[in-house]
């Protein structure tokens, strides 16, 4: 009986590779229109101990155990550089985490911690890449490569061996029992940036059979958000094609779980594929692929070679390249990229959902890469053929600092929100200012967003001045516009006409008052942008203000259905300096005039500010900050220059 149930479970396991080869042929035929699940993806850490008592539990009986159903024991391996920590698991060589030094996590308000951010320590290094599927925790994942599952549901991997161990690399080694195929996966980080440099070979003895793999790889799964269900909508599948000079083609979000991109295609212009969250990004690279004999380890991997001229404007050259690092303009060493066997590779992105729901709902996503030949057909290893793949992964924050070690290429990466990429210039300015200012000693960025309000509204006042001087002049003359309303009211060309003669006569505009509105409304957005995205602001405090890119909450009533209730002491503040300023400025009411139109327009204009304070109540501290000191010093201005004008003079 024991034999009889290992063939039939040898014979269960090849049906299931001869259907995932069947589909991975049609794939270039039809876009996968079956979401990749779970039990594809290795099981939830929490689960290891629950499954070894069971597999104790069937040891310790008198019945036969399968040893596929014994979880094995998985080692954690750690190699790192000066940018990067990437913590590595023995279950099938994968990647637990990917930690970035030097960016640390962010403590966050009380209400806040019950959305899984526990660590509230700010000591350590942050993992852009960590353990965010419920089911599947692990990034670098292997499938369809004939390696056997282990656990109750065959939903975890063998145990690899370490046969190589530097501080920077590390090399696993496993032989598959079913297959008799001979496994090697190593990682290298790279000395300059947070890139590890990944290749996997595989070996059919000279004395096995040969084998069709359809390899499958889940770089990606997930990539860190500070609060998933405010920055959960900055979730981006982003590609990259035609090298220095390409387009980055994106999808801005995932607003549900399940929601797949469209399949994409790999060519000779494919540079890369990216995960990139509110201030985060994970970036995959295929380096290359090759099978035959002769295929082994070819140096240290990846293989380099120096640059061409045609490097020279690239910033590294095609995907930048092992090695690519420095900013704009630079030049660095690229990969040679293996692409001596003909191969494709198609690609997407697909969401889930992160959490308990309702409110403590995470919106995260995967990406899967489908590997087959140039003609859509699995590989076809022969005895003594060995396959190797390069690929490489980049974790990255969108500080000016981080994105100063990847390629032009890559950083294009920190404008994937559509009104950051229109309003960008101006954006980059703003923060340039901001980021001036803030690194004046004894400034910071809460300061320096109250120096750079100052300096806007300098640049500003003129145009002030001729907002409230037209102002005054139409206060002026609304006796005479109400006369002529009521002489030439069956007559409305008549009437438009001497109006208009009336506005001349006296050099006044009546757009006059509208014309500060139009210019700040650019900068407006503008800043809006640069306070949602200057990763600068993350975790810096002002004031109570305990983030700048947090909302200003300061005090937690409860929740309402999936919202909290809380008290935001900066928009409210905002909407009382802004509604006394709207207030103690009103014309006098026989200026008004007669037009029951423009005192309800006058009366809307009035409450504005209660409008834009709803608007604010929930938005990052650091913009609210900026509007709040604009109100202020908008309120002494006005007092001013309508003193300067005469307007309270009765």
């Amino acid at each position: 009986m024991p034999i009889v149930k290992i063939m039939a479970a040898k014979l269960a396991m090849m049906l299931t590779v001869m259907v995932l080869s069947m589909a991975v042929v049609m794939a270039d035929e039809a876009l996968p229109d079956a979401p990749v699940e779970a039990d594809q993806q290795p099981a939830q850490e929490s689960a290891d101990a629950a499954t070894d008592a069971e597999a104790e539990t069937a040891e310790a009986s008198d019945a036969v155990v399968d040893p596929r159903d014994i979880v094995p024991v998985y080692d954690s391996i750690i190699i790192a550089n000066e940018h990067a920590e990437l913590v590595l698991t023995s279950e099938q060589g994968a990647v637990r985490r990917f930690n970035l030094r030097g960016v640390h996590p962010i403590v966050l308000p009380d209400h806040y911690v019950d959305e899984g951010q526990t660590q509230r320590s700010t000591e350590q290094n942050l993992s852009v890449m960590g353990i965010h599927h419920p089911t599947g925790p692990l990034h670098n994942w292997l499938g369809g490569l004939r390696l056997s599952g282990y656990g109750p549901n065959r939903n975890r991997g063998a145990s690899w061996e370490v046969i190589e161990q530097s501080s920077q690399a590390v090399t696993f080694a496993h032989v598959d029992v079913s297959t008799g195929l001979e496994y090697q996966l190593r990682y290298v980080l790279r000395d300059d940036r947070p890139t590890a440099d990944i290749a996997l070979l595989i070996r059919n003895p000279s004395d096995g059979e040969t084998v069709e793999l359809s390899p499958v790889l889940y770089p990606i799964n997930g990539v860190h958000q500070d609060v998933g269900r405010n920055e959960g909508w900055h979730l981006t599948y982003a590609e990259h094609r035609g090298g220095a000079r390409g387009d980055l083609v994106r999808r801005d979000s995932f607003p549900s779980a399940r929601d797949r991109s469209d399949v994409s295609q790999v060519d000779d212009d494919f540079d890369y594929v990216a995960l990139k969250s509110r201030y985060f990004v994970a970036i995959w690279q295929n380096i290359g692929l090759d099978l035959g004999p002769d295929v082994d380890w070819v140096s240290p991997i990846p293989e380099r070679r120096a640059p061409s001229d045609d490097d020279a404007s690239g910033g590294g050259g095609p995907g930048g390249g092992p090695g690519g690092g420095g900013g704009p303009g630079t030049t660095a060493p690229v990969a040679t990229r293996g692409d001596d066997y003909p191969h494709r590779i198609q690609f997407f992105a697909e969401g889930y959902e992160e959490g308990a729901g309702g409110r403590n709902t995470k919106r995260q996503a995967f990406l899967t890469m489908l590997y087959a030949d140039a003609q859509g057909q699995p590989f076809r290893l022969q005895p003594g053929e060995n396959l190797r793949m390069e690929w490489s992964i980049t974790v990255s924050s969108m500080r000016a600092a981080d994105l100063s070690k990847l390629t032009p290429m890559e950083q294009r990466l920190e404008y994937t929100d559509a009104f950051h990429r229109f309003f960008r210039v101006l954006s980059d300015i703003l923060t340039w200012m901001l980021n001036v200012l803030a690194a004046i000693p004894g400034v910071g960025y809460g300061l320096g967003v109250v120096l750079l309000t100052i300096l806007i509204k300098a640049a500003l006042f003129r145009t002030t001045y001729k907002q409230q001087k037209s102002m005054l002049a139409m206060q002026k003359l609304a006796p005479e516009l109400k006369r002529i309303q009521e002489q030439y009211k069956s007559d409305p060309q008549t009437r438009n006409a001497k109006t208009m003669e009336l506005w001349r006569k006296h050099g006044v505009n009546p757009l006059g008052g509208c014309l500060p509105i139009f210019i700040q409304m650019p900068i407006f957005i503008a800043l809006y942008q640069s306070f949602s995205h200057v990763a600068e602001l993350r975790g810096e405090s002002f004031l109570w203000l305990a983030d700048l890119t947090l909302p200003d909450q300061v005090f937690h009533l409860g929740n309402m259905g999936n919202f909290p209730v809380t008290i935001n002491v900066l928009p409210i503040l905002y909407m009382v300096i802004s509604l006394f300023m709207t207030f103690s400025n009103k014309p006098p009411a026989a200026s008004a005039g007669s037009n029951d139109q423009a005192q309800q327009m006058m009366k809307i204009m009035r409450w504005l500010p209660v409008m834009f304070g709803v608007i604010f109540y929930n938005m990052p501290s650091g913009l609210v900050l900026y509007f709040t000191m604009s109100a202020l010093i908008s309120t002494i201005e006005i007092k001013w220059i309508r003193h300067r004008l005469g307007a309270d003079k009765k």
